[in-house]
């Protein structure tokens, strides 16, 4: 029994740390995701780019 008591107290603290996260990240304004969504766009781009010159310099640096 105790241990089951424990286990629903770590849940319940867990459950009380995430909802004010997830309530922060579900509760922001418009305004913000406006300057947000062109930075994530950049870094994803610029991500997949790193990953194809990584890919691609080595196959042609190889067949040279």
């Amino acid at each position: 029994m105790e241990n089951g008591n424990y286990r629903k107290k770590r849940r319940k603290g867990f459950r009380n740390f995430c909802d004010p996260v997830i309530a922060t990240v579900t509760e922001v304004d418009w305004v913000d995701y406006q300057y947000w969504f062109p930075l994530i766009g950049v870094a994803q781009v610029a991500h997949f780019l790193w990953a194809v010159f990584r890919f691609i310099i080595p196959l042609i640096l190889g067949t040279r």
